[in-house]
């Protein structure tokens, strides 16, 4: 299932693998993989019958940054005084935060937010989908391909 957030940018696609095969089809997952499941959804009419959920996360970028180059500006050997000033100055960590929520209004990303409209032009009884066991949940940039969170709810019910 696709949700498109307002503005047409972004859209968060809940990825329901069959029951019991959850692990394997994670296992599985790329950025390819997930390509083609998006270019094959279709439009249709749907009865989306899903949890409330929050999901938050933070890490830190400290060691990330340090791997790609950046090992300097994370020690006391770091220069900043061309901002500043004072020559004391260094990164003590870079700190990464996402938050998402669904509930019966919509979904909310960071300060994105979607609205569930139903198609009035595609015909016949609305697809009755029910996410109701351990499903996956991408938000990505509808014209690039780019996924810019991805989480999994293995408990829905709770």
């Amino acid at each position: 299932v696709e949700l498109k957030y307002d503005g047409g940018e972004l859209s968060m696609i809940i990825l329901l693998p069959q029951a019991d095969q959850f692990e394997t089809f994670e296992a599985s997952l790329d950025a390819q993989r997930v390509d083609s499941i998006v270019k094959a959804l279709e439009p249709k009419k749907v009865a989306l019958t899903m949890p409330r959920f929050e999901f938050e996360s933070s890490f830190s970028l400290r060691e990330i940054l340090a791997m790609m180059g950046m090992p300097v500006a994370f020690s006391g050997d770091a220069d900043f005084s061309g901002m500043t000033g004072n020559r004391d100055l260094f990164i003590a960590d870079v700190v990464h935060k996402a938050f998402v929520s669904v509930d019966e209004a919509g979904t909310e990303a960071a300060a994105a937010t979607a609205v569930v409209m139903a198609l009035t032009a595609v015909p016949g009884e609305p697809v009755e989908v029910t996410i109701d066991r351990p499903f996956i949940f991408l938000i990505r940039d509808i014209e690039t391909g780019t996924i810019l969170f991805v989480g999994r709810i293995m408990n829905p019910s709770a």
